[in-house]
């Protein structure tokens, strides 16, 4: 965002599919640009990173209490993956595909 490369207007989404073989799980993390100005973003590193009370307490007093269990809860499925042991990419590949453009067609239509 302060580099100019991102504007307020614009949607970051990361999408993850885990799997094993076919697709085992699968989710998405959304946030607005305009939501992450450096005040912000340094709250959510130290309460996701830290627990830091103070961090919580000002994304929840600034209205941004939802952005932090957003990304927590992103960080909680990440964390829960384990390893498998055999991988095709293809079928990761190809599920990422289509939900990422099923997932915009009913999103930005």
């Amino acid at each position: 965002r302060q580099a100019g490369v991102l504007l307020d207007s614009d949607i970051w989404c990361q999408l993850f599919v885990i799997f094993h073989h076919g697709v085992k799980h699968e989710f998405e993390i959304e946030t607005h640009i305009a939501d992450l100005d450096a005040a912000t973003v340094g709250h959510l590193v130290n309460a996701l990173t830290s627990s830091d009370a103070t961090a919580v307490a000002a994304l929840e007093s600034s209205g941004k209490a939802t952005l932090l269990d957003s990304w927590r809860q992103a960080l909680l499925q990440l964390r829960a993956v384990r390893a498998g042991g055999a991988t095709s990419f293809e079928t990761a590949a190809n599920t990422a595909r289509d939900n990422y453009i099923r997932a915009v067609k009913n999103k930005y239509r």
